[in-house]
């Protein structure tokens, strides 16, 4: 289990009554890494645990899609905000 910080993500509160409240966290699908902003420091690699995070052929970081577990580790490191969770 994979614990993501919860402000990575959308969250619907809805209140129901007195005593209960309903979150409803929509969980992103992919992870983008925008080639304009990255600067190709490695803060996004080091903080993937699933080393989904690699260098491309440009320098710049690179996502496989198929190790990625978008658990959100690797966007509140970026320092120019490149990684884009959707």
């Amino acid at each position: 289990l994979i614990k993501a910080p919860l402000l990575l993500f959308p969250v619907k509160i809805d209140i129901i009554d007195d005593y209960t409240v309903e979150l409803t966290i929509n969980h992103a699908e992919k992870v983008h890494i925008n080639h304009e902003d990255c600067e190709g420091c490695g803060a996004c690699k080091a903080a993937c645990p699933a080393g989904a995070i690699y260098w491309g052929q440009d320098g710049l970081a690179e996502v496989d899609h198929q190790k990625c577990l978008t658990c959100g580790y690797c966007s509140p490191v970026c320092p120019v905000r490149a990684v884009i969770m959707y």
